[in-house]
C-alpha cells in the first residue's frame, strides 16, 4: 500500500465508541503487532493491521459517487456523507444505488425547473438526486422497451413517501411532455389541475396516505403498509396511459389498538377536523338555496315522476349529509380507538386542512358525492363499533353490551354506540349484537351456542372493526385502479411498457419486536437476496463489457435465512399457520416446535431467559422477535355471521362493497374450518403469513422481470432534526439497506476505475521527469504518444490503443503491482487504495516541483534583489558625496556674500546719516529765507489792498453809467433778433431729433399696415371657409332632403315602370317585324340650335333646341308627374292609355359601335336612372308612329349631336379645372364609385345627376361617361366627378361590366383632351396638376385606400365585402410576408394599415355617416335593415382575428418569419386603436352597446397579441433549446452555439423589418429581451446542475459564445437598446467569470459581491459545489470551508430556488388601468408604440387589385341576392 515511505502523513480513522470512526495520524509500525495511531484527541492506539482504516485524498472528499473513493469502508462512507450533509447534498450515489438522506427541511431541489434540467441528459453528467433514477428508469424503458422498477427502502421516518411523491410527480412531467407539452415554459399558477392520469396518479397519494399512513414515535407520516405503484406508459410516446396500485400488509391492529404516544389512520381524526369545510356541505347548502327559489317560482307546475324520482335521492343525500354533519359535532376523545393511545394531536399539521386535500383527491378520482358519503359512513359506524362495551352475564363464561357507553360524551346522555353503529351500516341490531356475545359452534347435524367471554367479545368487536376498515382500504385500492388504469392491464399486458415503485418499509429491529417486524424482515431479506445477485450481476456485466480477467466474487447470499423462514414443511412460517389453527395453542408452544426443529440452523437461535422469544440472524444483524401476540395477529379471522349481517343490510353502498371485493376474500381465506372435538366453528380462519408469502413472491416475480433500481432512505438522527447527523445509526441503517455489503462486493474486485485519457492526463506529470531524462525507446514512444493524442483528442479505435500503450507505460515507471491493475477495452480497472497512492505521488510531485520553482525563482529574486541593492549603494554614496560638496560650496557662497551684504550695510548707513544732516541743513536754511520773505509779503500786501479799494470804487461808478445805457438798449428789436436766433438754432437741434423719431415711427408704421393687412386677408379667408362650411353643410342637408324626395318619387315610378314593362311586352313581336326597315333605310334629320349662352360664372350654358322632339311630347302613364328638387327635374316618360300600344323597346349593347351611335338618343329620351331601373338602362323606349316621322326625328337627333359634342368638349375642360380646384380643398382621393362624393366626411356632398328632361326645354347635356347637372339657382359646380360615369346618388347597384368598361374610357378620353390641349396650346392638362410630370404613364391613375374604402360601401355589402377582403389579404400574405407600407413612421404591416384604414378608422370617425339611405332596399326588392356601423367594423376586425388563428396559428407549417409578421400586425393595430381612443376619448359619443363591441374588440386584440406572443415564444423555444442542448451535450466538439442563434435571430430581425418598420422596435426589443433571458436562463440552469459543465474547460467556449452575442446585438441594432438585451446575460457572464477565477476570493464579502453581485448566496453556493477542476488541472477541489461559511452568511436563504424559473420569462400581460402592454422584461410603457394618425391616414397606397375584386365580390352578392328574392 505504499505506506512505509509516508508515516507522520497519512491520516486514518480511528474507531470511536460514540461517534463511529474519528480521525487519527499514522505514527510507525510496529513488526508483529500492527501499526501505532495518534487520535485527535491526542491518544494513542495500536491497531491491526488488517483493521487499519486509510483516509482518503482531500480531491476524493465530499465526492458524489462513493465507489470512486479510493478506500471503500464504513469509515470513508460516514465521513463522505456527513461531509454532504453538512452542505446540504442530501443525495449520494454508491454505484448504481442512491442513498438518500432525509433533511428534515425543506429544499427548493425539487421544482420544475429542476425537472425540466434532468430531462433526456445523461445521469453521469449530473449530481445525485431521486431525479436521476427517475430519468435512468425512463430512458432505459424507452430505448431498451423493458419495464424498469424503482425499489425505494428505508425505516420508518427516512422519507420513503416523500420519495416516491417526487417520482411520481417527474413521471407526470414526462407524460406532459411526451404530449408535446413544453414543461419549461408553463409556470406553476398555469397549471391547472384536471383528471388526466398524470393528476391521478399524483392524487392517489395523498388518499392512501390518509388511509394508510398514521403518526408514530419515529414518523409523523409513516406507511404503515406496503404499496408498489405501476406507471404505464405508451412504447413509442412515452406518454402516460395508465396506472396500477397493488398494496401489501396493512397493519389493521392500529385500527383497534395503536401503540401508545401514536395514532391511528390520519382519515379518522381528518374526519372529525374537517369534515364541516366538506364540499359536500358545502354543495348541499347550495343546493338548498337554489331548491328553495325553486319551489318559490312553481309551487302550482306538476313534476313528473323522474323529477320525483330525483327529487328523493337529492333528499336522501341531503338527509345523510345532515346526519353525519350531526354526529361528527364531536372531538377525537370521545372515541375509544382514538384515545386509547393518549395521542391524537401532530405538531404542526392541521387535519382540518389536510382533509380538504383529501377530499379533493377523491374527486379526482372519480368517487361521487354518493361513495363519499357511505365512506364517511363506514369510517364513523367503525369508531363508534369502538365505543361498544362489554360486562360479564349473568352465566358463568358469558358476557353482555353495557347500556351506558362511557365515551361519546359529545354525544348525549342517550348515546347507544351499537344502535348508532347499525344505523350507519343499515344493518340489523339484534343480528349484529349476537355476534359479539356469542358464537355458534356445530356437530353433525346439531348446532349449539357458546357464549363470548368479556374478551372474546372485545375481540369479536375489534374483529368487525379491522374488517370494516380493511374491506373499505382495499376498495379504495379498487376504485383507483378504475380510475387510473385507462388500457385494462388484463386485457392489454403487451401494449405498454411500465415503470413500478415499490414503497415499502425498511428493516427494523427494535428492543421488542412483533409480528410485523418479523414480516417486515422477512420482505427484506427477500429484497436483500435480489438486491446482492442484481449487484453481482451488474459488477459481472462491466468486467465481461471491458473484457479483463477476473475471478469469481464471493458476496453474503442469505438464501439459509429466507429458507429458514419460509421453507417447507418446517419452516417458520409453516408452523405458525399449524400453530394458528389450534385454539388452545400459546405463544409457548409456537416457541417450542420453533426450537425442536430449528436448533441446528446457523440463522437461528435460542435466548437464554426466554421461553416465548426467539432470535435469527439476518444480514443486517440478529434480531429478537417477542411472540406473544404471533398467533393472534396471524389468524386475522372472520366471523361469518358478522359477515352475514353486513350483507343482509339495507344500505346498497355497503353490499356493492363487499360483492366488489368477493373474489378476493374468498381467493384469500384458505384455511379450513375446524371445531375443538367434533364441532365446526363459524370462525373463518384466513392466514396473515400465507397471504403476504403469495404476494410477496408475486412482487418478486414483477421485479425480477424488470430491471430495477434503488433507493436507500436513510434517517439521520431520532430527534427530526435539520442539520443533525448521528454517525452510529446512520451506520446501522446502511448496513441494513446492503450498501454496506455492495461497498464490499465492489471492495473485492476492481472499484477504482478510469478512462485511459484522464488517468494519462491526471498522472503523466508523476512520470515526466523520468521520460524527460531517458533517450530510450520508451521515452520516444511516450513522447509520440503525447503527441498524437494531444492534435488528436477523438476515441477512435487507433487512439485508445495509443493511451493504453501511454498507460502501460505509466504503470510501468509507477512500480505498480501489476496483479493490482487490470487493462480493459477503454478503463484501467485497480484495486482498492491505488488511487489514493497515486494522488499522494501526484501531490507529493506537485509539492516537489513546486518546490523547486520557489526555490529557482526566490533565487532569482534574491539575486536581482542583491544586485538591484548593490548599484543602489553605489548611487546612494555618490549623491552623499555630491551633497556633501554642494554643502560646502554654499557655505562658501554664503560667507562671501554676508561680506559683500556688510559693505553694503555700512555704505547704506553712512549715507542715511550724511542725507540727514544735509536735508536739516537745507529745512534750517529755508525757514530763515521764509521768515524774511513773509515781512516783505506783508507789507506788499498792505499797498495792494488800498490800491484795490480805489479801483473797486471808480469802477462801481462806471458801472452805474452803463446800467442806465443798456436799460434804455434793451427797448430796441435788435436783442430781439439776436434772441431768436439763438432760439432757431436750439430749434434746429431739436428739429432732427425730431426727424429721426418720425423716421422710426414710420418704420414701425409700415410694418403695422403689413401685419394688419395680413390679419385682414387671414378673416376674410376665415370668414370665407366659415361660409363654406356654412353652405356645404345646407349642401349636406339639401341633399339630405333631395334623397328623401327621390324615394318617394322612385317608389311611384317603379310602380309606373312595372306598368310599361308589362306593355311593352307585348309589342315585342312587332318590333321583330319592322326590325328589318331600319336596317336598309338611312334617316336623315336637320335640327337647328339657338347660340350657346355663358353665364356670369363663365360656365357655358348647353344650346336650345329650335324644334321639339316628338319625344318630349310623351304624356304621364295614370297622369302622374314626379319632381326632383333643385337639384333635379326627373320627368316621367311614358303616355296616355290610348297610345301606350304604340311602344316598342330597341335594347343596347355595354360595348361597341351601337352604344356609340345611340347614346345621345338614350340619354335624352330615357327617363333619369333610379336604383330599380339601372337594369334597364340599355332599353329605349321610342314612340311608334309613322315611318317616316321616324326618319325625320332622326335626322335632327343626328345633326343635334354634332352641336352637342363641340359643346361637350368645352364644358369637360371647364369640369377638369374645377376638379383640380376641388382637389386642392379636399383631405380625400376622389371616389371611384358611381354616386359617393369625393371625401365622404369632409367635402361637400354634391354631386352631379342627369339632367332633367322637360315638356319645355333641355336644360342641360349628356355624355354617357359624365352627367352634368347645374341647379336652378346657380350654374356654379359645387363638387367634382369621379373619373368614372356619374349616375344617380340613389343609385344603390352596379354591373362590373359597367364599372370596368367605364374606367377604360374615361382614361382613353382623358389622354385624348390632353393630347389635344397640349396640340392647340391653349388648354392645360387636366391631370397636371396631381402629377407632377404629366407624362402619360401618370395619367391612369391607380386606386387608392379612400377608392377600396367607396368599393367596401358600394351596394351596402360592407360586412360581407369586408369579410371577402379579409380573406383576401390572408391569402394574399399566406406566402408573401413581411410586406410593409412606407410612411413617415416607416413601415407599417400591410394588413394592419389596410384594416386600421379601412375599418378601424370607422369606430372613431367622429363624423361617420350611414352609407347608403336608412329606408333603402335591395336590388331585389326586399326590405334592408342597415346594420350599426360600429357593429359592422368591429365584427370584420374580429373576424379578421379568427381568420388569421385558423389559417395562421393553427397550422404547423408556419415558421417564425409568418408568426412574426402577423405578431407585427396585431401589434399595430392594437397601438392604432389605443391612439385613436386616446384622440377622440374627450369628443365620441357612444352608448352603451357601442361602448361593449369596442370593448369586446379590445379584448380581442389583446388575446391575438397574447396567442401571437405564445405562438413565436414556441417557435423560439421549439428552435433554441435543441440548439442549446445539441451544443452543450455534444462531446465530439466544443461548445458553439452563436451561428445558428445568429441565424435564427436575423430571420426574426427581417421579419420584422426593423430597418423600416419603426413601430416594431419595442416588439423586436421584447423578443430580443425574452430570447436572451430564456438563453442565459437554461445555460446557467445547465451550469448549475451539470460536473462537465461546471469546469474551466467549458466556461471558455460559453464566454466566446456569449461575446459574440453581445458583438452581434450592438452590430445590428448599435446601442439603442443593445445594451437592456445583453444586461440578460449579465448572470451567466458572472458565472462564467467565476469559473476562470480563485474561487477563495468568494469568502470575501466585499470581494463576492464585486464579483457577483446578480449572484445569489444559494445560487453561488451551489455552483461551487458542482465545480470540479479539471483532470489535467492543478487546482485543488473547493473546500468545504468555503461552502460552510457561505451557508452561514446572513444573505443565505436555503428555501431558494436556485434555478431559473423558464415560465415567467416569456410573458406579455395588460394593464387594466390604461389597456397597456407589459412584459416581464420591460416597462409598461416601453412597448405602447407612437403612431401620428395623420401621417397614417395621409399615405396613398395603391390598392387596384382589391378594389377590383371587392366590388367584383359586391355585384355578385348582388346578383345573389336578387336570384333569391326572384325565387320568392
Amino acid at each position: 500500500m505504499m505506506i512505509d515511505n509516508n508515516c507522520g502523513k497519512e491520516k486514518v480513522w480511528v474507531p470511536n465508541p460514540d461517534k463511529g470512526w474519528i480521525s487519527g495520524d499514522l505514527i510507525k509500525e510496529i513488526p508483529g503487532e500492527g501499526w501505532l495511531v495518534r487520535d485527535e484527541n491526542g491518544k494513542e492506539i495500536q491497531i491491526e493491521k488488517d483493521e487499519l482504516r486509510m483516509q482518503n485524498p482531500v480531491i476524493q472528499e465530499g465526492i458524489d459517487d462513493m465507489t470512486s473513493l479510493s478506500h471503500l469502508h464504513e469509515a470513508a462512507v460516514i465521513h463522505n456523507l456527513i461531509k454532504r450533509y453538512e452542505i446540504n447534498s442530501i443525495y449520494t450515489y454508491t454505484g448504481s444505488i442512491l442513498i438518500a438522506i432525509n433533511p428534515y427541511t425543506k429544499l427548493p431541489i425539487y421544482t420544475k425547473e429542476m425537472i425540466e434540467s434532468f430531462c433526456d441528459q445523461p445521469v453521469s453528467k449530473l449530481a445525485p438526486h431521486v431525479y436521476s433514477i427517475a430519468e435512468s428508469a425512463y430512458r432505459e424503458m424507452l430505448n431498451f422497451q423493458k419495464n424498469q422498477s424503482i425499489l425505494v427502502s428505508g425505516e420508518s421516518g427516512a422519507g420513503k413517501t416523500e420519495t416516491t411523491k417526487f417520482l411520481l410527480q417527474y413521471f407526470a412531467a414526462m407524460g406532459e411532455k411526451g404530449n408535446g407539452v413544453n414543461t419549461s415554459l408553463i409556470s406553476e399558477e398555469d397549471i391547472v389541475e384536471g383528471n388526466n392520469i398524470e393528476t391521478q396518479v399524483i392524487k392517489s397519494t395523498p388518499i392512501l396516505e390518509a388511509f394508510g399512513n398514521s403518526k408514530t414515535l419515529r414518523n409523523d407520516n409513516s406507511s404503515r403498509f406496503g404499496k408498489f405503484i405501476e406507471i404505464h406508459f405508451d412504447k413509442l410516446k412515452g406518454t402516460i396511459v395508465g396506472a396500477k396500485l397493488d398494496t401489501y400488509l396493512l397493519e389493521k391492529s392500529r385500527i383497534v389498538k395503536p401503540p401508545e404516544n401514536e395514532r391511528g389512520y390520519h382519515i379518522f381524526y381528518q374526519l372529525i377536523k374537517g369534515f364541516n369545510n366538506s364540499c359536500l356541505i358545502i354543495n348541499n347548502n347550495n343546493s338548498n338555496n337554489k331548491k328553495d327559489e325553486e319551489d318559490n317560482q312553481s309551487k302550482n307546475n306538476e313534476k313528473d315522476n323522474n323529477d320525483n324520482n330525483n327529487d328523493n335521492d337529492n333528499d336522501n343525500n341531503n338527509n345523510n349529509i345532515e346526519d353525519l354533519k350531526s354526529l361528527l359535532k364531536c372531538e377525537a376523545s370521545d372515541f375509544n380507538y382514538l384515545i386509547s393511545s393518549g395521542c391524537h394531536i401532530i405538531e404542526g399539521v392541521d387535519d382540518s386542512q389536510v382533509f380538504i386535500k383529501t377530499e379533493n383527491a377523491l374527486k379526482v378520482m372519480g368517487l361521487s358525492n354518493d361513495e363519499l358519503i357511505g365512506i364517511y359512513k363506514i369510517l364513523l359506524s367503525i369508531l363508534h363499533i369502538g365505543n361498544i362495551e362489554f360486562e360479564n352475564g349473568k352465566e358463568e363464561d358469558s358476557s353482555v353490551i353495557k347500556d351506558n357507553s362511557s365515551f361519546g360524551e359529545s354525544f348525549g346522555d342517550g348515546y347507544n354506540p351499537l344502535i348508532l353503529s347499525c344505523k350507519l351500516l343499515g344493518c340489523s341490531i339484534d343480528s349484529l349484537k349476537s355476534t359479539f356475545c356469542s358464537r355458534k359452534m356445530k356437530a353433525g347435524n346439531e348446532s349449539y351456542t357458546i357464549n363470548h367471554t368479556v374478551e372474546q367479545a372485545s375481540q369479536a368487536r375489534d374483529s368487525l372493526a379491522m374488517f370494516l376498515y380493511s374491506r373499505l382500504f382495499d376498495w379504495l385500492v379498487v376504485r383507483i385502479n378504475q380510475s387510473i388504469d385507462k388500457i385494462g392491464t388484463e386485457k392489454k399486458e403487451n401494449s405498454f411498457l411500465f415503470i413500478g415503485i415499490l414503497d415499502i418499509y425498511g428493516f427494523e429491529s427494535f428492543e421488542s419486536n412483533s409480528y410485523e417486524q418479523f414480516t417486515i424482515n422477512y420482505a427484506n431479506e427477500k429484497l436483500q437476496n435480489q438486491f446482492n445477485h442484481q449487484i453481482f450481476k451488474l459488477e459481472q456485466l462491466e468486467y465481461e463489457k471491458e473484457k479483463i480477467d477476473w475471478s469469481y466474487i464471493e458476496f453474503s447470499d442469505n438464501q439459509d435465512c429466507i429458507d429458514l423462514i419460509e421453507k417447507k414443511p418446517l419452516g417458520i412460517l409453516s408452523i405458525l399457520d399449524e400453530e394458528s389453527q389450534f385454539p388452545k395453542s400459546t405463544p409457548s408452544t409456537l416457541c417450542t416446535k420453533l426450537y425442536s426443529n430449528h436448533s441446528k440452523s446457523k440463522n437461528f437461535e435460542k435466548p437464554r431467559f426466554s421461553q416465548t422469544h426467539f432470535i435469527i440472524d439476518h444480514y443486517a444483524g440478529k434480531v429478537d422477535y417477542d411472540t406473544n401476540l404471533f398467533l393472534e395477529k396471524n389468524k386475522d379471522f372472520i366471523i361469518s355471521e358478522q359477515v352475514s349481517a353486513l350483507e343482509s343490510s339495507n344500505w346498497n353502498f355497503l353490499t356493492n362493497l363487499l360483492q366488489i371485493l368477493s373474489k378476493k376474500m374468498s381467493s384469500g381465506g384458505s384455511g379450513n374450518k375446524t371445531t375443538a372435538g367434533s364441532g365446526k366453528s363459524t370462525f373463518k380462519f384466513t392466514s396473515v403469513s400465507s397471504q403476504f408469502k403469495e404476494s410477496l413472491n408475486l412482487l418478486m416475480t414483477t421485479i425480477n422481470s424488470t430491471n430495477p433500481h434503488y433507493i436507500r432512505c436513510i434517517k439521520p438522527n431520532t430527534e427530526k432534526r435539520a442539520n443533525l447527523f448521528d454517525n452510529i445509526m446512520v451506520l446501522h441503517q446502511l448496513r441494513c439497506s446492503g450498501v454496506i455489503e455492495q461497498l464490499r462486493i465492489s471492495r473485492s474486485g476492481y472499484p477504482s476505475r478510469l478512462v485511459y485519457d484522464n488517468f494519462i492526463k491526471r498522472y503523466k506529470l508523476i512520470v515526466a521527469k523520468d521520460f524527460k531524462n531517458d533517450d530510450s525507446n520508451e521515452s520516444k514512444e511516450w513522447n509520440s504518444i503525447l503527441k498524437e493524442t494531444d492534435l488528436n483528442s477523438s476515441n477512435g479505435n487507433n487512439q485508445i490503443e495509443l493511451k493504453r500503450k501511454g498507460a502501460e507505460l505509466m504503470i510501468n515507471k509507477l512500480s505498480i503491482d501489476i496483479n493490482s491493475v487490470q487493462f480493459g477495452l477503454s478503463k484501467l480497472f485497480f484495486k482498492s487504495g491505488i488511487i489514493a497512492n497515486l494522488e499522494l505521488l501526484r501531490s507529493q510531485t506537485m509539492i516537489n516541483s513546486a518546490t523547486f520553482i520557489q526555490k529557482v525563482w526566490r533565487g532569482y529574486v534574491d539575486r536581482k534583489v542583491y544586485t538591484s541593492t548593490k548599484q543602489s549603494s553605489i548611487y546612494f554614496q555618490s549623491l552623499i558625496r555630491s551633497y556633501l560638496q554642494q554643502l560646502e560650496y554654499n557655505s562658501m557662497v554664503e560667507e562671501n556674500s554676508a561680506i559683500h551684504l556688510q559693505s553694503l550695510i555700512r555704505t547704506n548707513e553712512m549715507e542715511k546719516q550724511f542725507n540727514q544732516l544735509l536735508s536739516t541743513t537745507i529745512h534750517f536754511q529755508s525757514l530763515l529765507r521764509r521768515l524774511e520773505d513773509s515781512k516783505e509779503f506783508n507789507t506788499l500786501m498792505d499797498r495792494i489792498k488800498k490800491i484795490v479799494k480805489i479801483q473797486s470804487l471808480w469802477r462801481s461808478n462806471l458801472a452805474r453809467k452803463q446800467l442806465k445805457l443798456l436799460k434804455i438798449e434793451a427797448k430796441s428789436l435788435t436783442n430781439v433778433v439776436s434772441e431768436k436766433n439763438k432760439l432757431a438754432s436750439k430749434l434746429g437741434d431739436i428739429q432732427s431729433k425730431l426727424d429721426m423719431e418720425s423716421q422710426l415711427t414710420k418704420k414701425i408704421k409700415s410694418e403695422n399696415e403689413q401685419l394688419s393687412s395680413q390679419f385682414s386677408n387671414i378673416q376674410i379667408e376665415k370668414e370665407k371657409l366659415q361660409k363654406d362650411f356654412g353652405n356645404i353643410h345646407l349642401e349636406k342637408e339639401e341633399l339630405i332632403l333631395k334623397y328623401s324626395a327621390l324615394e318617394s318619387e322612385y317608389d311611384q315610378y317603379k310602380q309606373q315602370n312595372e306598368l310599361i314593362i308589362s306593355k311593352l311586352k307585348q309589342h315585342i313581336h312587332d318590333l321583330e317585324e319592322k326590325q328589318h326597315l331600319y336596317k336598309n333605310n338611312e334617316i336623315v334629320g336637320n335640327t337647328s340650335f339657338e347660340g350657346s349662352t355663358t353665364t356670369n360664372n363663365g360656365v357655358t350654358s348647353p344650346p336650345k333646341s329650335s324644334t321639339t322632339s316628338p319625344i318630349k311630347n310623351l304624356a304621364n302613364i295614370n297622369n302622374t308627374t314626379s319632381t326632383s328638387g333643385s337639384s333635379d327635374d326627373i320627368s316621367s316618360c311614358g303616355s296616355s292609355s290610348d297610345n301606350s300600344d304604340n311602344l316598342i323597346l330597341s335594347p343596347k349593347q355595354h360595348k361597341g359601335e351601337n352604344r356609340k351611335r345611340n347614346h345621345e338618343l338614350s340619354s335624352i329620351s330615357s327617363p333619369p336612372r333610379s336604383r330599380e331601373n339601372i337594369g334597364y338602362e340599355n332599353v329605349d323606349v321610342i314612340p311608334r308612329q309613322q315611318y317616316n316621322e321616324l326618319e325625320k326625328e332622326y335626322k335632327e337627333l343626328k345633326q343635334m349631336d354634332e352641336t352637342h359634342k363641340q359643346y361637350i368638349e368645352s364644358l369637360k375642360q371647364q369640369i377638369t379645372q374645377l376638379e383640380e380646384k376641388v382637389k386642392k380643398s379636399s383631405t380625400h382621393p376622389r371616389s371611384l364609385l358611381p354616386g359617393i362624393p369625393s371625401n365622404i366626411n369632409d367635402s361637400p356632398k354634391v354631386v352631379y345627376t342627369k339632367s332633367s328632361i322637360t315638356n319645355d326645354s333641355i336644360s342641360g347635356a349628356t355624355h354617357q361617361q359624365h352627367n352634368i347637372s347645374p341647379t336652378n339657382s346657380t350654374t356654379s359646380l359645387n363638387s367634382t366627378t369621379s373619373p368614372i360615369n356619374m349616375m344617380d346618388s340613389n343609385i344603390k347597384s352596379l354591373s362590373y361590366k359597367d364599372f370596368t368598361n367605364s374606367q377604360e374610357i374615361d382614361a382613353q378620353q382623358q389622354l385624348h383632351q390632353y393630347h389635344l390641349n397640349n396640340g392647340t396650346g391653349g388648354g392645360t392638362n387636366p391631370l397636371s396638376q396631381s402629377s407632377p410630370t404629366g407624362s402619360d404613364k401618370h395619367i391612369q391613375q391607380q386606386s387608392t385606400i379612400s377608392d377600396l374604402v367607396s368599393a367596401l360601401n358600394f351596394n351596402n355589402c360592407q360586412l360581407e365585402s369586408g369579410k371577402y377582403l379579409v380573406d383576401l389579404i390572408i391569402k394574399n400574405h399566406d406566402s408573401i410576408v413581411s410586406k410593409y407600407v412606407p410612411s413617415e413612421m416607416g413601415g407599417i404591416p400591410e394588413p394592419a394599415f389596410i384594416l386600421s384604414r379601412c375599418f378601424l378608422k370607422n369606430i372613431y370617425d367622429i363624423d361617420a355617416t350611414v352609407i347608403g339611405t336608412p329606408n333603402s332596399t335591395n336590388s331585389g326588392g326586399s326590405d334592408h335593415h342597415i346594420p350599426d356601423p360600429i357593429e359592422t367594423n368591429v365584427n370584420i376586425l374580429i373576424y379578421f382575428c379568427d381568420k388569421v388563428e385558423e389559417v395562421i396559428y393553427r397550422d404547423p407549417k408556419s415558421n417564425c418569419s409568418a408568426l412574426c409578421y402577423w405578431f407585427s400586425n396585431f401589434y399595430a393595430l392594437f397601438n392604432i386603436m389605443e391612439t385613436y381612443h386616446q384622440d377622440t376619448k374627450d369628443q365620441l359619443s357612444l352608448n352603451d352597446q357601442e361602448k361593449a363591441l369596442i370593448e369586446k374588440l379590445k379584448i380581442t386584440l389583446q388575446t391575438m397579441i397574447v396567442k401571437a406572443h405564445k405562438n413565436v415564444v414556441k417557435n423560439i423555444t421549439d428552435y433554441i433549446q435543441p440548439i442549446l442542448h445539441k451544443s452543450l451535450n455534444d462531446t465530439t466538439s466544443e461548445i458553439d452555439f452563436m451561428d445558428p442563434i445568429t441565424n435564427y435571430l436575423n430571420q426574426i430581425q427581417i421579419s420584422l423589418s426593423l430597418e423600416n418598420c419603426f413601430i416594431n422596435n419595442n416588439l423586436c426589443k421584447l423578443l430580443f429581451e425574452q430570447l436572451f433571458s430564456f438563453i442565459n436562463a437554461m445555460i446557467f440552469n445547465e451550469i448549475l446542475l451539470r460536473k462537465d459543465l461546471c469546469c474551466l474547460r467549458s466556461s471558455i467556449p460559453i464566454k466566446m459564445n456569449i461575446s459574440e452575442l453581445e458583438h452581434w446585438v450592438k452590430l445590428h441594432h448599435g446601442k439603442e437598446w443593445s445594451t437592456s438585451v445583453c444586461d440578460k446575460l449579465k448572470l451567466l457572464k458572472e458565472v462564467v467569470y467565476i469559473l476562470m477565477i480563485d474561487k477563495t476570493q468568494l469568502q470575501n464579502d466585499e470581494l463576492r459581491d464585486e464579483i457577483c453581485p446578480t449572484l445569489s448566496i444559494a445560487q453561488l453556493k451551489q455552483l461551487l459545489t458542482m465545480y470540479s477542476p479539471d483532470v489535467d488541472s492543478f487546482e485543488d477541489p473547493i473546500p468545504l470551508e468555503i461552502l460552510t461559511s457561505l451557508m452561514d452568511s446572513p444573505k443565505y436563504n436555503p428555501d431558494e430556488n436556485i434555478l431559473l424559473d423558464l415560465s415567467k420569462i416569456f410573458t406579455l400581460k395588460f394593464i387594466n388601468s390604461n389597456q397597456t402592454l407589459s412584459s416581464s422584461t420591460s416597462s409598461e410603457n416601453d412597448l405602447m408604440a407612437t403612431i401620428n394618425l395623420n401621417a397614417l391616414e395621409s399615405v396613398q397606397y395603391a390598392c387596384d387589385d382589391l378594389v377590383s375584386n371587392v366590388v367584383k365580390k359586391n355585384i355578385e352578392i348582388v346578383s345573389l341576392n336578387n336570384q333569391k328574392s326572384i325565387k320568392k
